[in-house]
């Protein structure tokens, strides 16, 4: 009984882990053209100033742990 309880519990957290590592992906396979060209940068008057990877880079990971907090998932890069 008490190995069937550590291996439930060990699939449990596999599957969190799963889970997490899928969402990632599927961001940067989504996000994939943004990241390789680039997403335009303006300015305050909405004026565009240029194209920027970092930028993109950048958004890519603040949405990507947005949306870990905002679902309780753990952070997996």
């Amino acid at each position: 009984m008490k190995n069937l309880i550590h291996f439930c519990a060990y699939v449990d957290s596999l599957n969190i882990l799963i889970l997490a590592c899928a969402s990632t992906c599927n961001v940067l396979f989504m996000r994939f053209h943004e990241l390789y060209d680039g997403i335009e940068v303006i300015d305050e008057q909405n004026k565009p100033i240029g194209v920027s990877k970092v930028a993109a880079k950048k958004v890519i990971i603040i949405f990507k742990i947005y949306v870990q907090y905002k679902y309780n998932l753990i952070f997996v890069f």
